[in-house]
């Protein structure tokens, strides 16, 4: 009677094959939680040499024309966002806390929308998220965002006190974490 070799093959390629498993079982939960406990402030980008900010208008309550020079003197976190960009909706409710933090201090959260449907829509949005502290800022014919090269959203851009691009950010941050507050206010003069 002839021995079968092959019999212990399997055993032992199934073995290789739950180690390996288990091995990326474990880098795969052990990165989800090193990620959790990241802010996302992480991939914040400086921009050198600074830029100047365009004067194409955006516009408060839809009608009201703003351009950045308006908030001359302030840091600006300007946030650009659109309601059916999911992670622009998770990041809001930050946004609008580090508003409600850093008011007093010198510092602005300017998120503007580039909804087609304006005003209106960040209004009910913002109702449903319960934000109490943003305006509703509406860049109409997507004009400013052009200007600024925006390629993705959410969009974060920082704006020093003189009016300059000093760098941005593309996806999503927890921008009232504390690492985000200490960059943003790190570039108050």
């Amino acid at each position: 009677m002839k021995r079968r070799i092959y019999s212990k093959v399997p055993t032992q390629i199934y073995s290789r094959i739950l180690g390996v498993f288990m091995i990326g079982l474990i880098f795969a939960i052990s990165s989800v939680h090193a990620r959790a406990e990241t802010s996302g402030i992480e991939k914040f980008q400086l921009t050198e040499p600074k830029k100047a900010m365009p004067t194409a208008p955006f516009f408060e309550n839809g009608e009201i024309k703003r351009t950045i020079s308006d908030y001359k003197g302030k840091v600006l976190v300007v946030n650009f966002w659109a309601r059916w960009c999911a992670p622009c909706l998770k990041e809001m409710p930050g946004l609008d806390r580090l508003e409600g933090k850093m008011k007093g201090e010198g510092i602005a959260v300017l998120p503007i929308t580039l909804d087609r449907t304006g005003a209106s829509s960040a209004k009910t949005f913002y109702e449903r998220i319960e934000a109490k502290h943003l305006p509703i800022l509406v860049d109409k014919g997507r004009k400013f965002v052009r200007k600024l090269g925006v390629s993705g959203l959410p969009t974060t851009l920082i704006i020093d006190p003189e009016g300059y691009e000093v760098g941005r950010l593309t996806g999503p941050a927890e921008w009232d974490h504390q690492d985000a507050i200490d960059l943003i206010r790190s570039f108050k003069k």
